[in-house]
């Protein structure tokens, strides 16, 4: 009788480890809730008028002053995202723009499943091809922003 290939019985025997791994990850992990909640960002002056709480804060950030320029960078960021993609030509531009303010926010996921059902497939692909490299493209700017911010205050 044939005796079976060593080579072939452990990678039946990893094959399936690896398979029963997935189904256990899967299985085991909380499930999500399908209810998504964005929070609206506050202008500054009317969050200090009104003397609201930390809670509607969009940035969970420490510093004052960091999370005032997050705050700021993505509006604007949002803004001229919105307007470039009214046009056809600039809309790759405008994908850029609001890919650069999801990745901001840090909350990726939640503005996806928002956006998938407010904007047209074609820009929210586009929007999808330009995320995985935001994150970097944001670090400059708040690295840029902050040292025109600090320049100012100190010397300006």
């Amino acid at each position: 009788m044939h005796r079976p290939c060593p080579f072939m019985v452990s990678a039946a025997v990893i094959g399936g480890a690896a398979l029963l791994a997935v189904v256990y990850y899967y299985w085991s992990r909380p499930k999500k809730s399908l209810e998504v909640t964005v929070p609206i960002p506050v202008p500054t002056e009317e969050r200090q008028g009104a003397g609201a709480d930390a809670s509607d804060v969009l940035f969970n950030i420490d510093d004052e002053h960091v999370r005032e320029v997050c705050e700021r960078l993505f509006m604007q960021e949002m803004d001229m995202g919105e307007d470039y993609m009214k046009d056809e030509q600039t809309a790759e531009l405008g994908a850029i723009h609001i890919a650069n303010a999801i990745a901001l926010s840090g909350e990726t996921t939640q503005l996806m499943k928002v956006l998938r059902g407010s904007i047209p497939p074609a820009n929210y692909a586009c929007i999808q091809k330009w995320l995985p490299s935001a994150e970097m493209r944001v670090n400059q700017l708040l690295q840029d922003e902050l040292s025109v911010q600090l320049i100012e205050e100190h010397f300006g």
